[in-house]
């Protein structure tokens, strides 16, 4: 895992070495092992190694091919049928070449092409010392970020977003659209922009080229799902799903210890079973599970992960999360890694805690991060075939529905009336809190008023009938709660990677038709049957009577949720009078509408940790 920087002077005056000195000295944080600093006239390159298995020690960056000069955290998955394509080719890299290395060989053989058949979690910028241009790359699925900013006739990149909002004479203006969507939202819909005016993200699948200031951006990969001609039978896609799902895992397994971040349900536990099952595994493993019984008093997620961690032979160690620990401002030890933009996560600073308590043990984790989009039922699927008058579509869809489930498929017609004619509790509409001509300017109540609020598509995307689940796949939100384990974002010296979202799973399930499997994960739940215990594998979506963030809310022992004073940058956009009154009286409240109400809380934390 990697921490870089780079700084591109368009007019060629010198860069400040000490500077960049002071960077990589910064990064040693999470990138302990190693930190280098590069620079030729006009530019500069920093880059620190946190190392995750032995051959990370041939993974000193920047790799300079004479034309080209690389920095990146790059984790390829394919790496053997990559190097086969090198070594085609005549380059003669040996099996232990680093990953950096095959990227850059790859960018130079065959450009754009070449990027679109890298499989793995990229980040990373190239400088042509040639034509003086410095290029950046994010991978397919945006698990890697990388960000930029401009500053006069200089140009900022890095996959930490700190290293450029602390750089000397940058500007710290907020980005008024991103606040007031993240005030609404808990997260920004832009994936090209962040919380900060003059900071831009490099959405996924992109490519970026900046020569002589000027900065142009490419889509160099899209989703395409393909039509599955080996499936013979509805079953057929449970052995395909289970061999991929177990591919994605093993390619993301290191050399060494590792830890998982486990709750007790179907996702994170099926990862679990299946590395601790790997052949590929060759350390120690151990899964940490974040106890919140003291708000949520009917939870069983310990119990199940302790369930799971007894069959498959590994530990499970708890952390307990105390009211006291909601709604606090950066915790104590993380002052010099401050979140570089706010959490919807009201819980998000007792989360950093416990990743820096896994990273002491180990340097890879595994999440089970990503099923939900992906295994989202298409719950008007029968309906659509009824409305175009698919027949034969919709006799075989509803035999193999009743196959798999054992009982007819629901047309959900009542649901799909009262979604249409009744508002939902889950999507209140605007907050009374903001200012109408504000709200007004930032387009927030028709956003609201969409039927697709939180998870709105860009684009469609032909051959593929899962709409709803393409749309919470190519949504910004996952790039927010990817990034609550991003060590760039968390401060925690622990690589983080996430087998659901992985390319070619993803391309698979996509390209799935909408019925029968994912209905209630039955996808999940039947290519886990024998693996996973039945209580495990069968229970539903657990899901609180009552809010624990509502609990929170009204402990007595829950940090300051109100009454202490509010960031004044917060009253730039909402009623801060109107949002104190509501937030002081939380027992009026409904449960379901705590999570909206404490996003200003969220901000005003973060603003009064940035010093803003």
């Amino acid at each position: 895992m990697s921490a870089f920087f780079a700084l591109v002077h368009f007019d060629g005056s010198p860069v400040d070495r000490d500077e960049l000195q002071r960077i990589a000295k910064y990064f040693s944080r999470i990138g302990p092992d190693l930190q280098e600093v590069w620079t030729a006239p006009g530019v500069g390159l920093v880059h620190a190694l946190l190392k995750t298995t032995p051959a990370s020690i041939n993974s000193v960056q920047p790799v300079n091919d004479g034309r080209y000069v690389i920095v990146g955290d790059v984790r390829i998955d394919n790496r053997q049928a990559m190097l086969a394509k090198l070594r085609h080719n005549g380059v003669p890299f040996s099996d232990d070449a680093a990953d950096a290395a095959i990227m850059l060989s790859t960018w130079r053989i065959w450009g754009k092409a070449g990027i679109e058949n890298l499989r793995g979690d990229f980040s990373a910028v190239i400088w042509d010392q040639d034509a003086a241009a410095l290029y950046g790359f994010c991978d397919q699925l945006g698990v890697r970020r990388l960000y930029y900013a401009c500053l006069g006739r200089a140009l900022l990149v890095s996959n930490a977003m700190n290293a450029i909002c602390e750089f000397p004479g940058m500007p710290r203006s907020l980005n008024d659209q991103s606040v007031m969507e993240f005030l609404a939202f808990g997260f920004n819909t832009n994936p090209a922009s962040t919380i900060y005016k003059h900071v831009q993200a490099l959405p996924p699948a992109h490519i970026m080229r900046s020569c002589d200031a000027e900065i142009i951006q490419e889509r160099y990969w899209d989703f395409a799902p393909q039509a599955l001609t080996e499936v013979r039978s509805v079953y057929d896609f449970v052995d395909l799903f289970k061999e991929k799902l177990t591919q994605a895992v093993n390619a993301r397994l290191p050399d060494g210890d590792f830890a998982i971040a486990m709750s007790g349900g179907l996702d994170s536990t099926a990862v679990a079973t299946l590395a601790a099952q790997s052949s590929f595994r060759s350390g120690r493993m151990a899964a940490h599970t974040l106890d919140i019984s003291s708000l949520w008093p009917e939870d069983e997620e310990l119990a199940h992960a302790r369930n799971v961690g007894k069959q498959c032979g590994f530990p499970v160690y708890p952390h307990e999360l105390r009211p006291e620990m909601c709604f606090q401002a950066e915790p104590e030890g993380f002052v010099d890694w401050l979140a570089a933009e706010p959490s919807f996560d009201s819980f998000g600073l007792a989360f950093r805690v416990v990743l820096d308590e896994m990273s002491e043990g180990c340097r890879v984790g595994l999440s089970g991060l990503g099923a939900d989009p992906l295994m989202m039922s298409s719950r008007m699927h029968f309906i659509r075939l009824l409305q175009q008058g698919h027949w034969l579509r919709l006799t075989r869809d509803v035999l193999d529905f009743l196959r798999v489930h054992r009982r007819r498929p629901a047309l959900r017609l009542r649901s799909s009336l009262k979604t249409r004619f009744e508002r939902s509790p889950l999507q209140p509409g605007l907050p009374p809190w903001f200012r109408p001509e504000q709200a007004e300017r930032a387009g927030l109540q028709a956003r609201f008023e969409a039927t697709d609020t939180y998870y709105a598509t860009a684009g469609e995307c032909p051959g593929c009938e899962r709409e709803e689940a393409l749309a919470q796949v190519r949504s910004p939100i996952w790039r927010s709660i990817l990034g609550r384990f991003d060590a760039r974002v968390c401060g925690a010296p622990i690589d983080f990677r996430h087998p659901f979202w992985d390319v070619n799973l993803v391309e698979f399930l996509l390209s799935m038709p909408a019925s029968p499997w994912f209905e209630s994960k039955q996808l999940l739940r039947t290519a886990m049957r024998g693996e996973l215990p039945e209580a495990v594998r069968m229970r539903r979506k657990a899901m609180p009577r009552v809010s624990p963030v509502y609990r929170a809310m009204l402990s007595p022992k829950a940090g300051k949720k109100g009454n202490q004073a509010m960031s004044p940058v917060l009253a730039e956009y909402i009623d801060l009078d109107r949002y104190q009154r509501i937030i002081r009286a939380t027992g009026k409240l409904r449960p379901e509408e705590t999570q909206v109400a404490t996003l200003p809380l969220n901000f005003s934390n973060w603003a009064q940790s940035q010093q803003l």
